[in-house]
């Protein structure tokens, strides 16, 4: 019971730290490596993408790409989902899809590029075909072959490589987003030209966007937190002080005997506590193999339609709840280990086998 119960206890605390380690690569895989824009503004209308050019003369604009991003319907049998098409570029930098291993993915010559979930919700995999209906002008439903899948943590957007889209529209490139590197310090000036911008529908600073997700998450999962710690920790000392407790009054008149022997209070105190240990220290491998398992069930209550948890648990959590499990199984055995000092030797002896 003792085995099972540190176990179990190693296998919530890698579960509680396996939440931070989502989130760090959530906001690293959204905010660093997919999308590494400060600004994006939205034009009131496509235009042609020789307003690149023209963003880099805005006050403090330092790079610039262009977007082109429509609202369609995907459609596969009775199942159907609103979403946004992004037309994207191979050369972009700072807006990128980012494959399974978190690596840029190669944009596929032709074809739709899913995130997974949506997949899923649509019951359609690699070669299936979809019903895109677009919502805005020229209105069409094309049918269109998905290419490629992949994890996305962050919204249910579809891609397709930019060239494919425009001969579908029978368009030359255009634009309707504008992706900008910005000096924090021109910020004001680029706000104020921004307003008197009719061209400029609305901007989005992605450094506000990852502020609000930042508190939003940080205060959910510290609640989360605390109470899968506290509920692990709790394990952990109530298995190891109770056993600790059993061993002692099971064995008080071996120990007795011991001290009898002339064996020192430590040496004595080394038996009970070190059996404890030893106990601790063979759960908590298979306390980390539970906590995987523990953690995937964690994962799929966490992710939604919108928001993909990714999979991983560093070995600092492994490590952490190793050493938090291992740290209340000794503290709980040291303060069962002070009740032997208070044994009367003579009536332990006394009692019989």
């Amino acid at each position: 019971m003792t085995f099972f119960g540190v176990a179990a206890s190693v296998a919530v605390l890698v579960a509680c730290f396996y939440i931070f380690d989502a989130m760090d690569l959530l906001m690293d895989e959204v905010f660093v490596q997919s999308n590494r824009q400060d600004m994006t503004l939205m034009l009131a209308a496509p235009v042609n993408d020789i307003a690149v050019i023209e963003a880099l003369h805005l006050p403090g604009v330092r790079v610039a790409e262009g977007g082109f991003a429509l609202p369609v319907r995907l459609v596969h049998g009775a199942a159907s989902r609103l979403t946004t098409l992004q037309g994207r570029n191979e050369d972009a930098e700072l807006t990128r899809v980012l494959g399974a291993n978190g690596q840029v993915a190669a944009l596929p010559s032709e074809g739709l590029i899913l995130p997974e979930r949506l997949a899923e919700v649509l019951g359609v995999g690699l070669g299936a075909h979809l019903e895109v209906e677009l919502l805005t002008p020229p209105r069409e439903v094309w049918d269109v072959e998905v290419s490629a899948i992949i994890r996305q943590s962050l919204g249910e957007e579809v891609h397709m490589s930019a060239p494919a889209l425009f001969r579908l529209l029978r368009q030359p490139p255009q634009v309707n987003q504008l992706h900008l590197l910005i000096d924090p310090l021109a910020l004001p000036a680029l706000y104020a030209r921004v307003k008197t911008t009719p061209a400029i529908a609305g901007l989005t600073l992605w450094t506000d966007v990852k502020q609000q997700i930042d508190a939003t998450m940080a205060e959910s999962i510290r609640i989360v937190t605390v109470i899968f710690s506290s509920l692990g920790m709790l394990i952990a000392v109530g298995v190891v002080y109770n056993a600790a407790r059993i061993q002692l009054a099971e064995r008080a008149h071996e120990l007795a005997s011991l001290r009898v022997l002339g064996f020192s209070r430590a040496e004595v105190g080394y038996v009970l506590v070190g059996e404890m240990m030893f106990l601790t220290v063979l759960a908590i491998p298979p306390g980390w193999g539970l906590g995987y398992g523990f953690a995937a069930l964690v994962h799929s209550g966490f992710s939604t339609d919108i928001v993909s948890l990714p999979f991983r648990i560093t070995s600092d959590s492994y490590a952490l709840a190793s050493v938090l499990v291992f740290v209340a199984a000794l503290v709980s055995s040291l303060w069962v280990r002070r009740r032997l000092d208070g044994i009367d030797l003579v009536m332990a002896l006394k009692q019989k086998e």
